[in-house]
């Protein structure tokens, strides 16, 4: 029996005792005899009854399953039932009251239990209708979570061929002009593969794990740059760090960096940094503006719209993304803020 079954019994438990203890404290002192003592208890005995008669099988069997007339007619059956029942109780305690005035007390006290037994039908139907409100809430949430997991490991797989695409690419065009840096690229690239495949498998991260992944990457994409290309790398996290993280986040941002901001025959520069405390994670990247022509179209826009729909699935509205070309045209700046959430403490 778990807390929330023990809180539940606890609760029943309380307000039948409230209900109760009325009856047992206005129990006259002759009366204290065990037959008495039940014909006084006959009003709360049976309102306990009709309440569970509905909480078990009435409400669920019919009220929940929309039958209502045969709903309201089994529960009248049942109210009637145990009001005379109840009064019976009651003239056994009262038999000089039934002389003469029989149907006049049957009518009226009839009556008033009948109303008083409708109580406990109403609250049995009306927690009975919250718990099934709940359970459908819990499993529409339920199903909700799934298809957001089964999302999210759609994007994760999307993700890598992609990535593992555009990398390969620069791998190639470095083959053609210097081999041995080819080689160590496929070196790099591997160990790429290898922090992809653990770190995909894991819902967070440690935010130093990201980092070296990043500079992995980047140190891969130094191999085929000129020294004329400018490239700025900070981060400033907390010491040790314990700050939690979705994995490869911030990767899709640095490739697209990297593809927008490079030229061989201007200056250029591209400038990544990472900061980290207690509230917040803020990754920002601003690269030399030099769009791809058209017909270089390959994986264009794929890895950055994955990057807004994970964000929008592990950190809904707790984050923030900033991104647009200066009015100098000449800078393009991609900033995200994520806010305090689950993953960003372990």
């Amino acid at each position: 029996m778990n807390l929330n079954q023990k809180l539940f019994y606890f609760v029943h438990f309380i307000c039948w005792v409230l209900v109760f203890m009325p009856a047992v404290i206005l129990i006259p002192k002759d009366q204290h005899d065990p037959y008495h003592i039940l014909l006084n208890l006959a009003l709360p005995i049976n309102m306990c009854i009709v309440f569970y008669i509905n909480y078990l099988w009435i409400v669920p069997k019919l009220a929940l399953k929309k039958r209502y007339r045969l709903f309201f007619f089994v529960n009248t059956v049942l109210v009637i039932f145990f009001a005379l029942l109840t009064h019976h109780a009651w003239l056994q305690l009262h038999p000089t009251g039934t002389s003469g005035t029989l149907l006049k007390t049957l009518t009226f006290f009839v009556a008033r239990k009948m109303l008083l037994l409708t109580v406990p039908i109403v609250l049995a139907t009306l927690i009975q209708q919250s718990l099934h409100w709940y359970q459908i809430e819990e499993k529409q949430k339920e199903s909700e979570m799934q298809r957001k997991e089964l999302e999210l490991k759609n994007l994760q797989s999307q993700f890598n061929p992609h990535f593992l695409l555009n990398t390969l690419n620069n791998i190639y065009a470095l083959i053609s002009f210097d081999q041995k840096k080819a080689q160590k690229a496929v070196i790099s690239l591997s160990e790429l593969m290898r922090q992809m495949l653990y770190g995909n498998e894991q819902t967070d991260i440690n935010l130093q794990d990201e980092i070296q992944f990043i500079d992995n990457y980047i140190n891969l994409m130094r191999l085929r740059l000129p020294q004329t290309v400018e490239i700025d790398v900070r981060y400033d996290i907390p010491e040790p760090c314990r700050i939690r993280i979705a994995p490869l986040i911030f990767i899709s941002l640095v490739e697209n960096a990297f593809k927008h901001g490079v030229s061989l025959s201007e200056p250029c520069f591209i400038s990544i940094h990472l900061s980290a405390d207690d509230h917040q994670i803020c990754f920002e990247s601003s690269n030399s503006n030099f769009p791809k022509s058209k017909k270089d179209s390959s994986g264009h826009g794929i890895g950055l719209d994955q990057v807004q729909r994970r964000l929008d699935i592990l950190y809904p509205e707790n984050y923030k993304w900033e991104k647009g070309i200066l009015k100098d045209n000449n800078t393009y700046i991609s900033k995200i803020t994520i806010y305090d959430t689950k993953l960003c403490h372990h």
